[in-house]
């Protein structure tokens, strides 16, 4: 009986430090994608760019091991919503994400903008802009979402910004909508920024999106990411 008991004990102290190790070693999966200066693949096939600096300053903060992918946008949120990773960025609110995770504090601020030919006949601000002009933006985004839901006439929703520039270049579509800071830097790696002009139309600020699964283990874990983040943004 006696040996039986210290059998037992060990095996519950081998269990406890076994999940003591897992605890510590389990690693924060967070998908991201191309979306220069975001976030992108850099010469070396590393995850790089505004965003990406921010999240890994953060994470290095908390002390949290921590791996970031580079894949399609619209993979990136549907890997978190699966419970295959365990966030996603860098992303602005909607109710369908707001569904299966959380919304982090400021990551990188922005403009939701449109972007049209200097010859262009439309105005966004015209009252026939909606009803006439077709429009565009990324596939997976929430702007192009935004577009569907308030009736604008959408034509295109390519993969990248520079596809959506190209496609407003040949007159697939009258006005390119998203991003202002991803715009602005593709315009200029283009060298066409002086065929283009832009209008604001909504602050849409971005942070990480965290799974409701994740946080359910790690129930301080926003907490102290929003204060490393507010960190590593000032």
């Amino acid at each position: 009986m006696k040996h039986l008991f210290v059998n037992f004990i060990f095996t519950i102290c081998a269990l406890i430090i076994s999940f003591n190790v897992n605890a510590s070693d389990e690693k924060l999966l967070l998908m991201t994608d191309e979306r220069a200066p975001f976030e992108f693949a850099n010469d070396k096939g590393e995850p790089d760019g505004i965003a990406v600096k921010v999240m890994q300053c953060a994470l290095e903060k908390m002390g949290i091991p921590f791996e970031i992918k580079v894949v399609p946008w619209k993979r990136a949120q549907e890997l978190t919503k699966q419970g295959k990773a365990d966030g996603f960025f860098s992303a602005s609110q909607n109710s369908a994400r707001d569904e299966y995770a959380t919304l982090s504090s400021v990551v990188v601020d922005q403009y939701w903008s449109w972007y049209l030919l200097k010859s262009s006949k439309f105005d966004p601000k015209s009252e026939n802009f909606k009803k006439e002009a077709r429009t565009g933006s990324w596939f997976g985004s929430n702007s192009l979402k935004w577009l569907k839901n308030n009736d604008y006439i959408v034509k295109a929703d390519p993969q990248s910004v520079e596809q959506l520039i190209k496609q407003l270049q040949v007159d697939r579509i009258d006005a390119a909508f998203g991003s202002n800071t991803v715009f602005d830097d593709a315009l200029e790696k283009m060298g066409i920024g002086d065929t283009i002009h832009s209008f604001k139309e909504l602050h849409k600020p971005m942070g990480v999106y965290i799974s409701k699964q994740y946080l359910e283990k790690h129930s301080d874990f926003m907490e102290k990411l929003n204060d490393a983040i507010g960190q590593c943004t000032h």
